[in-house]
């Protein structure tokens, strides 16, 4: 088994690497945290200009300068491509498609994948809202009799929460496990796809 390493080790390794880079190594490394920060900047608020952003920081170098620096942003929007759970990670997905959307505009291939990747996302969030909405509606029938029991028992209306009750989270536990599990198998096969167009 492997050993997991501490903050300070890492740290310490990556000091000890800076410490026998070369100039190039450094600037390369530089330019990739920068790449990051522009995407990362892009992922926050849409108003800047990417494209310029990213080909500004690698206008006088070396190609594998610019393929690294590009790499590090696509790196950053495709980390934000995720099966939504909430509205903000489907938003944040949407914007990450939106930067790659930038970055390529006039490829008509990484056009369709990021048609395809919006469809994917789109309809894994349409599918995840019905089906637990079914399985609630499902269980909300259940209820119905114990809730007149209890209010019968107590002498006033008594209301169950289905989405608290612990069947139902279990229940629903195993068909979203179920579903996540093959959205993100195919979701990952998309982001193999892109970086494989890159």
């Amino acid at each position: 088994m492997g050993e997991i390493k501490s903050t300070l080790e890492i740290a310490l390794e990556k000091a000890e690497k800076i410490g026998k880079a070369s100039k190039e190594e450094l600037e390369l490394e530089r330019l990739k945290e920068e790449a990051k920060r522009v995407a990362a900047k892009f992922m926050e608020s849409q108003d800047i200009d990417l494209k310029e952003k990213l080909f500004s920081l690698v206008k006088d170098k070396p190609n594998k300068f610019k393929k690294a620096v590009l790499e590090s942003a696509i790196d950053v929007f495709l980390r934000n491509i995720i099966l939504p759970v909430t509205q903000t990670q489907l938003k944040n997905a949407q914007i990450a498609v939106d930067g790659l959307r930038n970055l390529f505009k006039h490829v008509p291939e990484i056009e369709n994948l990021c048609r395809e990747l919006e469809r994917f996302i789109q309809q894994y969030n349409e599918n995840i809202t019905k089906i637990y909405e079914e399985l609630k509606e499902r269980f909300s029938g259940g209820l119905e009799d114990l809730e007149k029991a209890l209010s019968k028992e107590m002498g006033a209306e008594v209301k169950i929460s289905v989405e608290s009750h612990p069947q139902f989270k279990e229940e629903w536990q195993k068909i979203k496990d179920k579903i996540d599990q093959e959205y993100q198998r195919h979701l990952n096969y998309l982001k193999n796809i892109f970086k494989k167009l890159i």
